[in-house]
Protein backbone atom coordinates (compact mmCIF):
# COMPACT_ATOMS: atom_id res chain seq x y z
CA UNK A 1 0.00 0.00 0.00
CA UNK A 2 1.42 3.34 -1.01
CA UNK A 3 -1.15 5.79 0.34
CA UNK A 4 -0.46 5.40 4.05
CA UNK A 5 2.20 6.80 6.36
CA UNK A 6 3.78 4.76 9.12
CA UNK A 7 4.28 6.61 12.43
CA UNK A 8 5.09 4.20 15.24
CA UNK A 9 4.42 1.22 12.92
CA UNK A 10 0.77 2.26 12.48
CA UNK A 11 -0.50 3.18 9.00
CA UNK A 12 -2.85 6.15 8.53
CA UNK A 13 -4.43 7.39 5.29
CA UNK A 14 -3.16 10.68 3.88
CA UNK A 15 -5.45 13.51 5.05
CA UNK A 16 -7.73 15.53 2.77
CA UNK A 17 -5.87 17.56 0.09
CA UNK A 18 -2.78 15.31 0.36
CA UNK A 19 -1.58 12.27 -1.62
CA UNK A 20 1.30 9.73 -1.61
CA UNK A 21 2.28 7.65 -4.64
CA UNK A 22 5.46 6.02 -3.32
CA UNK A 23 5.94 2.65 -1.71
CA UNK A 24 8.89 3.97 0.28
CA UNK A 25 7.71 3.92 3.88
CA UNK A 26 9.67 7.01 4.88
CA UNK A 27 8.03 9.31 2.30
CA UNK A 28 5.47 11.72 3.71
CA UNK A 29 2.13 12.65 2.17
CA UNK A 30 2.39 15.52 -0.30
CA UNK A 31 0.12 18.59 -0.26
CA UNK A 32 -1.97 19.09 -3.39
CA UNK A 33 -1.04 22.09 -5.54
CA UNK A 34 -2.43 25.47 -4.52
CA UNK A 35 -6.24 25.86 -4.94
CA UNK A 36 -6.60 22.07 -5.22
CA UNK A 37 -7.76 19.40 -2.79
CA UNK A 38 -9.14 15.87 -2.56
CA UNK A 39 -12.63 14.60 -1.83
CA UNK A 40 -11.35 11.69 0.23
CA UNK A 41 -8.49 10.59 2.47
CA UNK A 42 -5.78 8.23 1.26
CA UNK A 43 -5.24 9.72 -2.22
CA UNK A 44 -2.52 7.95 -4.19
CA UNK A 45 -1.94 10.32 -7.10
CA UNK A 46 -1.73 14.00 -7.93
CA UNK A 47 -4.59 13.27 -10.33
CA UNK A 48 -6.79 12.84 -7.26
CA UNK A 49 -6.22 16.53 -6.53
CA UNK A 50 -9.15 18.51 -7.93
CA UNK A 51 -10.21 22.13 -7.58
CA UNK A 52 -10.69 23.08 -3.95
CA UNK A 53 -13.82 24.49 -2.33
CA UNK A 54 -14.62 27.87 -3.92
CA UNK A 55 -12.70 27.07 -7.15
CA UNK A 56 -13.63 25.54 -10.52
CA UNK A 57 -11.46 24.15 -13.33
CA UNK A 58 -11.00 26.43 -16.34
CA UNK A 59 -10.35 24.38 -19.46
CA UNK A 60 -9.02 27.39 -21.37
CA UNK A 61 -6.52 28.29 -18.65
CA UNK A 62 -5.94 24.68 -17.53
CA UNK A 63 -6.04 25.68 -13.88
CA UNK A 64 -8.41 26.23 -10.97
CA UNK A 65 -10.11 29.64 -10.94
CA UNK A 66 -11.87 31.16 -7.91
CA UNK A 67 -15.67 31.42 -8.11
CA UNK A 68 -16.86 34.95 -8.85
CA UNK A 69 -18.68 36.97 -6.19
CA UNK A 70 -22.28 35.75 -6.05
CA UNK A 71 -21.29 32.16 -6.94
CA UNK A 72 -20.14 29.31 -4.71
CA UNK A 73 -18.85 25.72 -4.69
CA UNK A 74 -18.87 23.92 -1.34
CA UNK A 75 -17.30 20.63 -2.49
CA UNK A 76 -13.94 19.83 -4.02
CA UNK A 77 -14.15 19.05 -7.74
CA UNK A 78 -13.69 20.50 -11.19
CA UNK A 79 -17.37 21.36 -11.70
CA UNK A 80 -18.66 24.87 -12.37
CA UNK A 81 -19.66 27.21 -9.56
CA UNK A 82 -23.33 27.59 -8.62
CA UNK A 83 -25.18 30.94 -8.30
CA UNK A 84 -25.99 31.89 -4.72
CA UNK A 85 -29.68 31.64 -3.70
CA UNK A 86 -31.91 34.73 -3.79
CA UNK A 87 -30.92 37.56 -1.42
CA UNK A 88 -27.53 35.99 -0.65
CA UNK A 89 -24.01 36.45 -1.95
CA UNK A 90 -20.41 35.57 -1.31
CA UNK A 91 -18.18 38.36 -0.06
CA UNK A 92 -15.01 37.71 -2.08
CA UNK A 93 -13.96 35.57 -5.04
CA UNK A 94 -13.34 31.98 -4.05
CA UNK A 95 -15.66 32.25 -1.05
CA UNK A 96 -18.12 29.40 -0.62
CA UNK A 97 -20.69 30.13 2.12
CA UNK A 98 -23.43 32.28 0.58
CA UNK A 99 -24.39 34.78 3.26
CA UNK A 100 -27.57 36.85 3.62
CA UNK A 101 -27.25 40.30 2.04
CA UNK A 102 -27.75 43.49 4.06
CA UNK A 103 -31.46 43.94 4.76
CA UNK A 104 -31.99 40.17 5.02
CA UNK A 105 -31.44 37.59 7.76
CA UNK A 106 -31.19 33.80 7.88
CA UNK A 107 -28.61 30.98 8.06
CA UNK A 108 -25.59 30.83 5.74
CA UNK A 109 -26.44 28.90 2.55
CA UNK A 110 -30.09 28.97 3.69
CA UNK A 111 -33.27 30.94 3.03
CA UNK A 112 -32.93 34.64 3.83
CA UNK A 113 -35.96 36.74 4.81
CA UNK A 114 -36.30 40.52 4.49
CA UNK A 115 -36.07 42.61 7.66
CA UNK A 116 -39.55 43.72 8.73
CA UNK A 117 -40.70 47.34 8.79
CA UNK A 118 -38.99 49.11 11.66
CA UNK A 119 -35.93 46.84 11.43
CA UNK A 120 -32.74 47.01 9.37
CA UNK A 121 -29.43 45.17 8.82
CA UNK A 122 -26.31 46.79 7.42
CA UNK A 123 -24.01 43.75 7.17
CA UNK A 124 -23.75 40.42 5.36
CA UNK A 125 -24.28 37.22 7.35
CA UNK A 126 -26.70 35.44 9.62
CA UNK A 127 -27.03 38.14 12.29
CA UNK A 128 -30.52 39.33 13.26
CA UNK A 129 -32.09 42.57 12.03
CA UNK A 130 -31.73 45.54 14.38
CA UNK A 131 -34.70 47.58 15.62
CA UNK A 132 -34.88 51.26 14.60
CA UNK A 133 -34.42 53.88 17.33
CA UNK A 134 -37.61 54.95 19.16
CA UNK A 135 -39.71 57.33 17.08
CA UNK A 136 -38.25 56.24 13.74
CA UNK A 137 -38.95 53.48 11.26
CA UNK A 138 -37.96 52.16 7.86
CA UNK A 139 -39.96 52.91 4.72
CA UNK A 140 -39.84 49.37 3.35
CA UNK A 141 -39.03 45.82 4.32
CA UNK A 142 -35.47 44.71 3.65
CA UNK A 143 -33.97 48.03 4.74
CA UNK A 144 -30.20 48.34 4.95
CA UNK A 145 -30.24 51.56 6.96
CA UNK A 146 -32.24 52.68 9.98
CA UNK A 147 -33.22 55.85 8.16
CA UNK A 148 -31.04 56.75 5.20
CA UNK A 149 -31.08 59.93 3.19
CA UNK A 150 -34.20 62.07 3.26
CA UNK A 151 -36.65 61.20 0.51
CA UNK A 152 -40.25 62.12 -0.25
CA UNK A 153 -42.27 61.20 2.83
CA UNK A 154 -39.44 62.06 5.24
CA UNK A 155 -38.11 65.26 6.78
CA UNK A 156 -34.85 66.28 8.51
CA UNK A 157 -34.76 65.24 12.14
CA UNK A 158 -33.81 67.90 14.68
CA UNK A 159 -31.76 67.70 16.75
CA UNK A 160 -29.64 65.52 14.47
CA UNK A 161 -28.95 61.96 15.60
CA UNK A 162 -27.72 58.69 14.15
CA UNK A 163 -30.95 58.78 12.16
CA UNK A 164 -30.82 62.10 10.25
CA UNK A 165 -34.34 61.81 8.82
CA UNK A 166 -37.70 60.78 10.19
CA UNK A 167 -40.95 59.69 8.58
CA UNK A 168 -43.68 62.26 8.09
CA UNK A 169 -46.17 61.51 10.90
CA UNK A 170 -49.75 60.40 10.33
CA UNK A 171 -51.94 63.36 9.40
CA UNK A 172 -49.26 64.78 7.09
CA UNK A 173 -47.77 64.05 3.67
CA UNK A 174 -44.32 64.51 2.16
CA UNK A 175 -43.56 67.51 -0.04
CA UNK A 176 -40.58 68.70 -2.07
CA UNK A 177 -39.49 72.30 -2.46
CA UNK A 178 -36.30 73.94 -3.69
CA UNK A 179 -34.02 74.93 -0.82
CA UNK A 180 -31.42 73.67 1.67
CA UNK A 181 -33.96 71.23 3.18
CA UNK A 182 -36.05 70.27 0.14
CA UNK A 183 -38.06 67.54 1.84
CA UNK A 184 -40.74 68.52 4.35
CA UNK A 185 -44.11 67.42 5.73
CA UNK A 186 -47.40 69.31 5.31
CA UNK A 187 -50.70 68.86 7.14
CA UNK A 188 -53.45 67.10 5.21
CA UNK A 189 -56.00 69.62 3.93
CA UNK A 190 -59.63 69.80 5.02
CA UNK A 191 -61.48 66.76 3.69
CA UNK A 192 -58.36 64.58 3.55
CA UNK A 193 -56.43 62.31 5.94
CA UNK A 194 -53.32 60.10 6.11
CA UNK A 195 -53.15 57.18 8.52
CA UNK A 196 -49.67 55.84 7.75
CA UNK A 197 -46.31 57.47 8.61
CA UNK A 198 -44.27 58.31 5.53
CA UNK A 199 -47.27 59.06 3.29
CA UNK A 200 -46.59 61.04 0.12
CA UNK A 201 -50.24 62.00 -0.37
CA UNK A 202 -53.41 62.27 1.71
CA UNK A 203 -56.54 60.20 1.07
CA UNK A 204 -59.84 61.85 0.20
CA UNK A 205 -62.65 61.56 2.74
CA UNK A 206 -65.64 59.43 1.68
CA UNK A 207 -68.34 61.17 -0.38
CA UNK A 208 -70.28 63.95 1.40
CA UNK A 209 -67.95 63.93 4.41
CA UNK A 210 -65.24 66.35 5.51
CA UNK A 211 -62.82 66.88 8.39
CA UNK A 212 -63.36 69.59 10.96
CA UNK A 213 -59.65 70.49 10.97
CA UNK A 214 -56.44 69.98 9.01
CA UNK A 215 -54.04 67.15 9.83
CA UNK A 216 -56.59 64.33 10.13
CA UNK A 217 -54.94 60.95 10.70
CA UNK A 218 -57.93 58.56 10.51
CA UNK A 219 -60.85 57.97 8.20
CA UNK A 220 -62.98 58.24 11.34
CA UNK A 221 -62.02 61.94 11.43
CA UNK A 222 -64.16 62.39 8.30
CA UNK A 223 -67.68 63.39 9.35
CA UNK A 224 -70.81 64.26 7.42
CA UNK A 225 -70.74 67.79 6.06
CA UNK A 226 -73.51 70.37 6.47
CA UNK A 227 -76.84 69.18 5.10
CA UNK A 228 -75.97 65.48 5.57
CA UNK A 229 -76.37 62.92 8.36
CA UNK A 230 -74.75 59.52 8.93
CA UNK A 231 -76.84 56.51 7.94
CA UNK A 232 -75.61 53.73 10.23
CA UNK A 233 -77.29 50.95 8.23
CA UNK A 234 -75.42 51.94 5.04
CA UNK A 235 -72.31 53.45 6.67
CA UNK A 236 -72.45 56.61 4.55
CA UNK A 237 -73.58 60.22 4.69
CA UNK A 238 -77.07 60.89 3.30
CA UNK A 239 -78.86 64.13 2.49
CA UNK A 240 -81.13 65.62 5.12
CA UNK A 241 -84.76 64.71 4.33
CA UNK A 242 -87.36 67.39 3.52
CA UNK A 243 -88.33 69.82 6.30
CA UNK A 244 -85.00 69.23 8.13
CA UNK A 245 -81.63 70.95 8.18
CA UNK A 246 -78.11 70.58 9.62
CA UNK A 247 -75.78 73.57 9.78
CA UNK A 248 -72.75 71.87 11.36
CA UNK A 249 -70.19 69.15 10.53
CA UNK A 250 -70.86 65.85 12.27
CA UNK A 251 -72.60 62.50 12.05
CA UNK A 252 -75.64 63.56 14.09
CA UNK A 253 -79.21 63.51 12.81
CA UNK A 254 -80.68 66.45 10.90
CA UNK A 255 -82.83 68.91 12.87
CA UNK A 256 -86.49 69.57 12.02
CA UNK A 257 -87.35 72.96 10.57
CA UNK A 258 -89.35 74.95 13.15
CA UNK A 259 -93.13 75.04 13.00
CA UNK A 260 -94.55 74.86 9.52
CA UNK A 261 -91.29 75.67 7.77
CA UNK A 262 -89.85 73.38 5.14
CA UNK A 263 -86.68 73.28 3.08
CA UNK A 264 -86.23 76.00 0.51
CA UNK A 265 -87.20 73.81 -2.46
CA UNK A 266 -90.09 71.34 -2.31
CA UNK A 267 -88.58 67.90 -1.67
CA UNK A 268 -85.08 69.34 -1.11
CA UNK A 269 -82.78 67.16 0.92
CA UNK A 270 -79.82 69.52 1.16
CA UNK A 271 -80.92 72.24 3.59
CA UNK A 272 -77.69 73.05 5.40
CA UNK A 273 -78.73 76.04 7.44
CA UNK A 274 -81.77 77.15 9.42
CA UNK A 275 -82.19 80.13 7.06
CA UNK A 276 -82.95 77.65 4.29
CA UNK A 277 -86.04 76.55 6.17
CA UNK A 278 -88.56 78.83 4.46
CA UNK A 279 -92.23 79.47 4.87
CA UNK A 280 -94.26 77.19 2.59
CA UNK A 281 -97.06 78.43 0.31
CA UNK A 282 -99.94 79.87 2.37
CA UNK A 283 -97.56 81.13 5.10
CA UNK A 284 -95.40 84.22 5.45
CA UNK A 285 -92.50 85.22 7.72
CA UNK A 286 -88.72 85.68 7.71
CA UNK A 287 -86.42 82.84 6.68
CA UNK A 288 -85.39 80.94 9.78
CA UNK A 289 -88.12 82.62 11.81
CA UNK A 290 -91.75 81.80 12.53
CA UNK A 291 -94.30 81.32 9.79
CA UNK A 292 -97.80 82.78 10.06
CA UNK A 293 -100.80 81.70 7.98
CA UNK A 294 -101.91 84.19 5.36
CA UNK A 295 -104.88 86.24 6.62
CA UNK A 296 -108.34 85.77 5.17
CA UNK A 297 -108.67 86.98 1.57
CA UNK A 298 -104.88 86.78 1.01
CA UNK A 299 -102.68 84.10 -0.52
CA UNK A 300 -99.05 83.09 -1.19
CA UNK A 301 -98.06 80.57 -3.87
CA UNK A 302 -94.29 80.23 -3.34
CA UNK A 303 -91.77 79.25 -0.66
CA UNK A 304 -89.92 82.09 1.02
CA UNK A 305 -90.37 85.25 3.05
CA UNK A 306 -92.66 86.98 0.57
CA UNK A 307 -95.74 88.67 1.95
CA UNK A 308 -99.19 87.29 1.29
CA UNK A 309 -101.06 89.00 -1.53
CA UNK A 310 -104.67 90.14 -1.67
CA UNK A 311 -107.03 87.95 -3.53
CA UNK A 312 -108.22 89.40 -6.88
Amino acid sequence: MTNFILPSRTCYPCPFSHYRNSSISSQRCVRCPETKGTNFKGATSIDDCVCDLGFYFSVTEARCIPCAIGFYKDVAGNEACTPCPANTSTLITGDYPCRCKPGYTGPDNGVCSACLLGYYKISYGSSSCDACPPGSSTLNQGSTNECGDCTLGRRPKYPASSCPCELCPAGTYGTYQVGPDPYACELCEFGKYSSSPGSIECSQCPENSITSSQGASRVQDCECKQGYYFDVSRSLCKECPPATYKDFIGNQACLPCPGTKMSSIPGSTQADHLAQCECPPGYYGSNGGECTPCPVDTYKEDFGSLQCQDCP
